[in-house]
């Protein structure tokens, strides 16, 4: 009976220690995450959160319409922001979008922040260069991690992008791929 108790306590112990294990103790981006914060998830609001100093910050957004001022928060540790997050505008108790600026934070292919273009295409087979004259930026996107833009400088495509189309794909043999990945956004 005693080894029967001893048994049943271990494998408690092993279920729990397996299924109640965190990403808050990494820096993985995965599907809509980084680290501890999630895209749809509860917003935790600006103080100490996950090992976190959440601070909230201003922020000028570009778009066909102008420029809007628009209220951010910053995810720092020792006051070096990781991550910026956006609060959804018809609700800001959930997460809209996240932008990891920290090169701590990686694809489990081992991508982020400073990681070089050609790594990304490298890893990702399906990769695709995007352009956007919007918010004038340039990305990489792959379906491997879904609704994630690996941004990258404007001085790593050679050649000018079509400027009158929302969306416009690039051509892999325009990209300079010893360029670096400089932001990842996830939405």
């Amino acid at each position: 009976m005693k080894r029967l108790r001893i048994a049943i306590l271990s494998i408690t112990v092993l279920f729990f220690t397996a299924f109640t294990k965190t990403s808050y103790d990494n820096y993985t981006i995965t599907h809509g995450q980084a680290g501890p914060f999630t895209i749809n998830s509860a917003f935790p609001g600006e103080g100490k959160h996950f090992g976190y100093d959440i601070v909230k910050k201003q922020t000028i957004r570009y778009a066909e319409d102008g420029a809007d001022t628009l209220t951010v928060f910053h995810a720092q540790k020792e006051e070096i922001t990781h991550i910026i997050i956006h609060p959804k505008f018809d609700n800001n108790a959930l997460i809209e979008e996240l932008e990891v600026v920290s090169p701590l934070y990686e694809t489990k292919a081992g991508i982020g922040v400073g990681s070089s273009i050609n790594d990304f295409y490298s890893y990702y087979n399906d990769a695709e260069a995007l352009f956007t004259f919007v918010s004038d930026s340039y990305w990489l996107e792959t379906r491997a991690v879904h609704g994630a833009q690996f941004q990258f400088q404007a001085k790593s495509h050679k050649g000018a992008p079509d400027t009158f189309e929302d969306l416009t794909i690039l051509e892999k043999n325009k990209i300079d791929t010893k360029g670096r990945i400089i932001k990842i956004r996830l939405f």
